[in-house]
C-alpha cells in the first residue's frame, strides 16, 4: 500500500506541474508579466512574496513548482524568481513549527472551485479553472505522498529503524534529507 500511493503521488504530482505550466501558457499575457515582474522586481518584493505565498499554502515545494511553471511559461525571469524561491525556503523555516495542516481540505476546496470555474463558457475563466485545478491537484499529490510514509509511523519496524538511526549523526542527515524529499514537506516531516 506505501507503495502504490507513493508512486500514484509522485505521477499525480507530475502530472500536475505539466497541467500547470500547459495552462499558464495558455493564460499567459502581457498584463500578468508585468504583474509578475512588478511584484519582484526588488529583492525585497520577492522575499515578501515567496514567504507570503508559502506561509498561506505551507508547501515551499508548491511555491517552487509554482515558480517553475511561471519562469516555464515566460511569465517571470529567472532573476526575478530567486528571491521568491528565497523567501519561500525562510517561511519553510518558520511554518516547520506550525504542523498542523489539513493538506487534504486545502486541496480538495482548491479542486472543487477549479472544477466549477470550468464550466464556464468564457475561456479565459475556463483556462484559469483548468489552472486552479492543476494546484488543487499538486497539493492533493503532495498529500497521497506524505499518506504513504504516514503508514509507517506506526510500523514497529520503521519505530526501530528510526531509532537506530538516530544513533548517528550522518546517516540521520541523509534519511531526514531522503523522507524530506518524498514527502515534499519539511514541515511534515517534523510531524511524523
Amino acid at each position: 500500500m506505501v507503495a502504490t500511493l507513493l508512486i500514484g503521488g509522485i505521477c499525480l504530482f507530475i502530472y500536475s506541474i505539466d497541467l500547470m505550466s500547459k495552462n499558464l501558457e495558455y493564460l499567459s499575457q502581457e498584463k500578468i508579466k508585468r504583474r509578475l515582474t512588478s511584484a519582484t522586481k526588488s529583492t525585497g518584493r520577492g522575499l515578501f512574496l515567496g514567504f507570503i505565498s508559502t506561509a498561506i499554502i505551507q508547501s515551499s515545494s508548491a511555491v517552487t513548482i509554482l515558480t517553475i511553471s511561471l519562469i516555464n511559461a515566460r511569465l517571470l525571469s529567472f532573476e526575478n524568481s530567486i528571491a521568491l524561491v528565497l523567501g519561500s525556503n525562510v517561511a519553510t523555516t518558520i511554518t516547520s513549527f506550525l504542523v498542523g495542516i489539513n493538506i487534504e481540505n486545502v486541496s480538495s476546496v482548491i479542486m472543487l472551485f477549479g472544477v466549477i470555474l470550468m464550466f464556464s463558457k468564457k475561456d479565459r475563466v475556463h483556462l484559469a479553472g483548468r489552472l486552479i485545478l492543476a494546484i488543487g491537484l499538486l497539493f492533493f499529490s503532495l498529500y497521497i505522498m506524505s499518506l504513504s510514509i504516514l503508514e509507517l509511523k506506526d510500523s514497529p519496524v520503521f519505530y526501530e529503524y528510526v531509532q537506530r538511526v538516530s544513533d548517528s549523526f550522518l546517516i540521520s542527515l541523509v534519511v531526514g534529507c531522503l523522507l524530506t524529499l518524498v514527502l515534499q514537506s519539511s514541515s511534515l516531516f517534523v510531524a511524523i
